[in-house]
């Protein structure tokens, strides 16, 4: 029996390569808990999931955080990415084998000719604000997608999902669904606070007023009798920035106004958050960090994160979506007939 091909995989992003014996190597990037021991962090996660290599997709989902990994196991190429993959991943394929990176500016030299817009994908960004599925602004460079892994052979590519996003309901009397619902959130925020205040570091919130951020700042401030701050932006008698102040003023978080000036977004703070994740335009959430220089905080709590603790992101109608043909009529709804869509999805809705 002839031994397969090595399947190359060359890395052109940042992070020293691991050597993770056996003729494997890898690179990693981010934080991730494992189901026990300490935090693992960049390459140290590289090593956790090669050391789990005959079962990759269960390595993956144990680990709990934001990370990507690019791993060669043997003769295969193998791209991990986190539940949400919120570290984007990006790669295109080469004569024998694959170029992998985390910054996708950095792989475009590697194109085997000039880059050129992706059509469909330039689409997408027109009629959704954003890139649907593993397609990128530039044709040929592709991103692995959510709670992945992709593995490159000499013979073909497979992708395997370990997790989907979802729940399963199940009767329950209304006090205890919020009590198991409470006793969740706060046990987030202390473990989100336990680990800035082993590192030293100090929250600031991104804090408008609204639900999401106000149903955050909350809960970051039941969990804590240490300082959090609270930062807004716009003119000081804006109603949003007056809301805001009320809030933090109810919560005693230090609070904050960051005028917006007419050159705000040409900046070399947002030059490198694009070159971060322009080309799928998710645009960075924490715009607030540049906020931190001269403050007496280290790290910005995005306030829409409490989008996923509010449901402020789901519509009334968003509960309809339960199929493959759901979502395409959603889509088709809400992106392209735009219109008076809002109304047509509630009577839908029933």
């Amino acid at each position: 029996r002839r031994p397969q091909p090595h399947m190359k995989l060359r890395w052109l992003g940042r992070g020293p390569r691991i050597e993770l014996g056996t003729g494997s190597e890898g690179r990693a990037s981010g934080y991730a808990s494992p189901p026990e021991g300490g935090p693992l962090e960049d390459g140290e996660i590289a090593r956790y999931l090669a050391d789990r290599s005959g079962d990759l997709e269960r390595a993956a989902a144990e680990l709990n955080g934001c990370f990507a990994a690019a791993l060669r196991v043997g003769s295969n190429a193998v791209l991990v990415t986190d539940r949400f993959e919120t570290t984007p991943l990006y790669w295109l394929r080469e004569n024998e084998g694959i170029a992998a990176s985390d910054d996708p500016f950095l792989l475009v030299p590697a194109l085997r000719s000039s880059p050129e817009i992706d059509v469909a994908a330039s689409l997408d960004m027109l009629r959704c604000g954003y890139v649907l599925g593993t397609r990128t602004l530039i044709s040929g460079v592709e991103t692995v997608g959510p709670a992945t892994v992709a593995e490159h052979r000499a013979t073909g590519e497979s992708r395997r999902r370990y997790w989907t996003y979802g729940y399963r309901p199940r009767e329950m009397p209304d006090g205890e669904a919020t009590d198991r619902l409470e006793a969740a959130l706060r046990n987030v925020a202390q473990r989100l606070l336990g680990r800035l205040e082993r590192r030293g570091l100090r929250p600031a919130l991104t804090l408008s007023g609204g639900l999401d951020s106000r149903v955050l700042a909350a809960l970051l401030r039941s969990a804590t009798d240490r300082p959090v701050g609270a930062l807004t932006y716009g003119s000081a008698d804006h109603p949003d920035v007056l809301v805001a102040e009320e809030v933090a003023r109810k919560l005693d978080l230090d609070f904050s106004v960051q005028p917006i000036q007419s050159d705000y977004a040409r900046d070399e703070f947002l030059a490198r958050s694009v070159r971060e994740v322009g080309f799928t335009t998710r645009f960075t959430c924490g715009v607030g960090a540049r906020h931190l220089d001269g403050s007496d905080f280290d790290v910005v709590v995005p306030g829409h994160t409490g989008d996923f603790v509010s449901g402020g992101h789901l519509p009334v109608y968003a509960g309809m979506v339960r199929s493959a043909a759901d979502l395409a009529a959603f889509v088709e709804f809400r992106h392209f007939r735009y219109q008076g869509s809002e109304a047509a999805l509630r009577r839908i809705a029933g």
